[in-house]
């Protein structure tokens, strides 16, 4: 049986402002409230903005805010339903992302069958998460997930084909394909294009041969503690269901966009790090330590840079951070850790916090693979597919109930 199938996907109708629909991922600008307020203040009533917990509010919020909020996501996927917003696409969708930078992402609109996906170091799934995960950051998820109707994905899984595989033949043939969406995305996101793919059953038995007989297929790259919020809700939820509901139980299958793992248009980007409310020559003292090697770390505080000599191999550099981290962490309660998508943003969050910026090697996407079928998972945040503008907009729905 194939791991991955021909998804039921839901897209608002002819009508609807899909430059003020789609919203970037939430996991997104953690640390800049700007970049939310400006967001909320460009959607209207009909957004994917209100069907989604942006990570930024969690901070400080009570339970009762919370509540609230997801109270309101599920209401409103409801009054979405009930107004016939949408239509349905039962094929793959074939997505054109250019970037920011004027590059081009070619991805597939897929369902994962989540019988196959552990996030957990294991090497019988045959979709693997890529990084650990944080467990605390999946109550928040599942808890939305437990009462709502829709689901929407900001998830990109690789497949580790040639550089001229399978994706990239079916976009030479774009032109064939009906468009179903084609607009510039909000914030900066760049423009995005969307085609249904007319011979999804072909495309699904390319797919499936490219990787038959491997024990690991996909990757999920990013959007990882959604998939798994996604899998833990479904091992609550198959409980209760007999062997026939749960083979056909929309909810056990989860949406994500395909990508190759070496096309052109695919780049991996350092996740850097802040680290909020410690001395600084504590900070740095304990870091040069506890690092050596032929490569380096750079750190900033208050507009200075100092360098901290690190090994040559990115990998090596991001374990040794996550552990070190950790430890630090628990020496030091009082400090707190953020992770940050791009060299500017790093720039304007330590400006406006006083944090220490520690600025993450960039890991080579050709050692993506090798790693996780060896070590299992890499440390969390090790690396991103794109800048922070770069990442999945949500776009597409489905229904999970």
């Amino acid at each position: 049986m194939s791991t991955i199938l021909i998804p039921h996907l839901l897209l608002p109708r002819k009508g609807c402002d899909f430059n003020k629909w789609a919203v970037i991922a939430c996991d997104q600008f953690t640390s800049q409230r700007d970049y939310w307020q400006r967001l909320d203040a460009t959607c209207g009533d009909v957004s994917t903005l209100r069907l989604i917990f942006p990570e930024y509010y969690l901070g400080g919020a009570d339970e009762a805010a919370i509540d609230g909020r997801v109270a309101a996501i599920h209401a409103r996927m409801e009054d979405y339903l009930a107004a016939d917003l949408f239509e349905q696409v039962d094929d793959f969708v074939l997505v054109e992302r250019t970037l920011p930078t004027g590059g081009v992402r070619v991805g597939l609109v897929v369902a994962i069958d989540l019988e196959e996906y552990d996030y957990r170091p294991s090497r019988a799934a045959k979709i693997r998460a890529t990084e650990a995960t944080v467990e605390s950051r999946l109550p928040i998820r599942v808890r939305i997930r437990r009462g709502a109707a829709l689901e929407l994905s900001h998830a990109l899984a690789l497949v580790d084909d040639s550089p001229e595989g399978v994706l990239e033949r079916l976009y030479q043939k774009r032109a064939e394909l009906p468009l179903l969406y084609d607009f510039e995305l909000n914030m900066g996101g760049g423009h995005v294009r969307g085609y249904r793919v007319t011979d999804s059953p072909a495309v699904l038995a390319a797919l499936d041969n490219l990787v038959a007989g491997k024990e690991f297929q996909y990757a999920v790259g990013d959007g990882n503690h959604s998939i798994a919020a996604a899998k833990t809700y479904w091992d609550e939820l198959r409980q209760d269901l007999d062997p026939v509901a749960a083979a056909h139980h929309p909810a056990r299958y989860c949406t994500c966009e395909l990508v190759n793992l070496n096309a052109e248009g695919l780049t991996f980007h350092p996740i850097h790090r802040v680290v909020y409310d410690v001395d600084f020559d504590a900070f740095l003292a304990a870091l040069s330590q506890r690092f050596a090697g032929e490569g380096r770390l750079d750190v900033r505080y208050e507009g200075r840079t100092y360098t901290v000599p690190a090994p040559s191999d990115p990998t090596r550099t991001i374990e040794q951070m996550a552990a070190f981290l950790g430890d630090f962490c628990r020496s030091h309660p009082q400090a707190k850790v953020d992770y940050i998508h791009g060299e500017a943003h790093l720039e304007s969050v330590l400006q406006a916090t006083h944090g220490i910026g520690v600025l993450m090697p960039s890991m080579p996407k050709n050692a993506l693979f090798p790693y996780v079928a060896a070590h299992g998972i890499l440390p969390k945040k090790a690396f991103s597919l794109g800048e922070a503008e770069e990442k999945r907009y949500y776009i597409e729905a489905k229904l999970i109930r």
